[in-house]
């Protein structure tokens, strides 16, 4: 009897908060985005990189950008009994891979494009699963690096058709400076950077 109450109990067709579907119209505009962003990276001479989806726990904690706790992230014990998490950015999925291969030709330049996941409060434009492009290059401290990887992102938007945007820019180390001058510990330095840059205080939807 119970088995049949089991199999009569009708699930409901919802999707997880905090994620969403694309329907196909919506989801050939994405590729479509993708592939000149794709395009334009190659131009600049970055090659495709593409890493897990999962990554070690100890991984993405070590990232200079890390959480500090696993309330943040997707985390739990997977086969094997290792602690992993789905990778909440790519920094830290990029720097395993170049420490993982020391032979790597420096500097190494590449761009990824994939879903990342947080667990963060959803919101109007805000999910827990969303698409990020990354383009670095490590193995050089030339400011010029820093420059062109602007550069592609502004061609990339004047290729969309966008021509009004903003690029905006931020140094880790002034940010870090700022809260130590603020008294602020490098515990607590996070939240707040978070919290400053919020979409609700800089005035604008994402």
């Amino acid at each position: 009897m119970g088995d049949k109450k089991e199999k009569a109990r009708k699930i409901k067709p919802e999707v997880l908060k905090g994620f969403r579907d694309y329907i196909p119209a919506e989801e050939i505009a994405r590729q479509k985005l993708i592939a000149v962003f794709r395009e334009v990276f190659e131009s600049f001479g970055y090659s495709p990189l593409q890493t897990p989806a999962l990554e070690k726990t100890e991984v993405l904690k070590g990232s200079d950008y890390g959480p500090d706790n696993l309330a943040t992230i997707f985390a739990f014990t997977g086969p094997e009994n290792v602690d992993m998490a789905l990778r909440f950015e790519m920094t830290a999925s990029l720097a395993r891979f170049v420490a993982g291969n020391p032979d790597l030709p420096l500097p190494f330049r590449r761009y990824q494009v994939g879903p990342v996941w947080r667990v963060d409060k959803p919101g109007p434009g805000r999910f827990r699963e969303f698409t990020q492009f990354d383009i670095d290059s490590v193995g050089t401290a030339s400011m010029l690096a820093d420059a062109e990887i602007i550069a592609a992102i502004c061609r990339a938007f004047e290729n969309l058709g966008q021509a009004n945007y903003h690029v905006r820019y931020s140094n880790r180390r002034v940010l870090n400076g700022l809260a130590e001058f603020a008294g602020i510990s490098p515990k607590e330095a996070p939240e707040v950077f978070a919290s400053l840059t919020s979409s609700k205080n800089r005035g604008w939807k994402r």
